[in-house]
């Protein structure tokens, strides 16, 4: 779909054609995921799809927005444009992550970062942030400069928010001056692992944990 969509190649046969443009509210309908941009530039031949002008995917149990997207088998790069506009991500149904306990996060988890990399293979989604990377679920906010997240696929294919999840977060790994803040509570760290269907955390790397009263590091 698009208001415009134009094509190039050889002698008009689809299987020649080497690149495709569309332009204004263009939307791709696949399978388990949407895809939205105000321009969107295709090389079908090389699978490379290049999308600009508030870019955003939906995938289960996940939206990602950009300033501009990339996507290529199995893998979509998203990149923002400084820091008033940076690639950010919405997770659904991450549940509490476990910081000094169940951490009561909302349903939907936050994240921004410079770059945000999506990687897929049959069973999961891994989710890639580089860059400043923010956090930001209920009353948890973490700071560091990567975080890696993973999710399972599921069976289903609703994207209905009030039904079981499609896919599902089964950890998230934060690396690199890691900082955490909930109610009161702070935590620093080279390195946390959470595993949000337990509701642990694990802190290595000098761990510090203060929760306004006493430290233990």
């Amino acid at each position: 779909n698009g208001d415009a969509v134009t094509g190039q190649g050889d002698s008009g046969r689809l299987e020649s054609i080497r690149t495709i443009e569309a332009q204004g509210s263009v939307a791709i309908e696949q399978v388990d995921r949407v895809v939205r941009a105000e321009r969107l530039e295709s090389d079908p031949l090389n699978g490379v799809t290049r999308l600009s002008g508030s870019a955003e995917v939906e995938l289960p149990g996940a939206f990602i927005f950009g300033d501009s997207i990339e996507t290529r088998p199995g893998q979509a790069v998203a990149k923002g444009n400084g820091d008033s506009n940076r690639a950010k991500m919405i997770l659904l149904n991450t549940g509490a992550l476990g910081i000094g306990g169940p951490s009561q996060l909302s349903e939907e988890t936050l994240v921004l970062a410079d770059t945000i990399m999506v990687q897929e293979d049959p069973l999961q989604y891994v989710f890639i942030f580089k860059g400043q990377v923010e956090v930001l679920s209920g009353g948890l906010a973490q700071q560091s400069e990567m975080l890696t997240v993973y999710s399972r696929k599921g069976a289903g294919k609703s994207r209905d928010k009030a039904q079981d999840p499609v896919a599902e977060v089964t950890q998230m790994v934060a690396e690199g001056s890691v900082r955490i803040e909930r109610d009161g509570q702070q935590a620093r760290a080279e390195k946390v692992c959470y595993d949000p269907l337990r509701e642990t955390a694990e802190l290595t790397g000098t761990p510090e944990f203060s929760d306004g009263d006493s430290t233990i590091s």
